[in-house]
C-alpha cells in the first residue's frame, strides 16, 4: 500500500540538501557541496571555494549514500540521468523505515495493553488513518525519525538485553 502511494519523485528542498551531501560523500569524499540557491552562499557560516556544508545535517544523507550507489550503478547499466534515479529510489526510502516503524509500534502496543488483537488494530490504525501514511510515502524525515525512536524505546523495555539477547 505505502509503495503504491508514493510518488517517485523528491519533493522537499531539504532532501535536496542532503542528496547533495551524499552526491559528495561518494564522488569526492567530502562533506561540501553545491549550494541549492546562489543566494545562500551570502549567509552560509561556511564557504569554501563556493561549496557550503548542509545546515540539515548529515543523518539522511548517510541513509542515501547506498542509493546514489544504486543511482550510478542504475544509470551505467540502463544510459538514465543518475540524478533521476536517485531522486525515484529517494522518494521510498522511508518506504522500509515506516513498516519498522509499525513493526516497534506493534510490539509496544502489545506489550503495553497485553492484547495482540488490540495491538494490530491500533498499528493498522496508525499506518492507514493517520499522517504516519502520508510521511511514509514523501521523502520528509519524520518517519525515518519515528522509526529510530520507536525502535529506541522498544529496545528500552524489551524483555532481552539488545546487545546480548539474553533475559534481563
Amino acid at each position: 500500500l505505502y509503495l503504491f502511494s508514493a510518488k517517485g519523485h523528491v519533493e522537499i528542498i531539504d532532501t535536496e540538501y542532503s542528496i547533495r551531501t551524499a552526491r559528495a560523500i561518494v564522488e569526492a569524499g567530502s562533506l561540501l557541496i553545491e549550494p541549492v540557491d546562489e543566494a545562500i552562499l551570502e549567509s552560509a557560516p561556511v564557504v569554501v571555494d563556493g561549496k557550503i556544508y548542509s545546515k540539515y545535517g548529515i543523518g539522511l544523507a548517510v541513509i542515501f549514500v547506498p542509493l546514489v550507489l544504486a543511482a550510478k550503478l542504475g544509470a551505467s547499466l540502463t544510459g538514465m540521468p543518475a540524478e533521476l534515479l536517485e531522486a525515484f529510489l529517494i522518494s521510498f526510502y522511508n518506504v522500509p523505515f515506516a513498516l519498522g516503524g509499525l513493526y516497534f509500534f506493534f510490539r509496544l502496543c502489545e506489550r503495553l495493553v497485553k492484547n495482540q488483537g488490540k495491538a494490530l488494530t491500533a498499528t493498522i490504525l496508525c499506518g492507514c488513518c493517520t499522517w504516519y501514511w502520508k510521511y511514509s510515502v514523501t521523502d520528509f524525515s519524520e518517519i525515518t525519525q519515528a522509526f529510530f525512536l520507536l525502535g529506541c524505546l522498544h529496545m528500552l523495555i524489551a524483555r532481552k538485553d539488545p546487545l546480548t539477547m539474553k533475559a534481563s
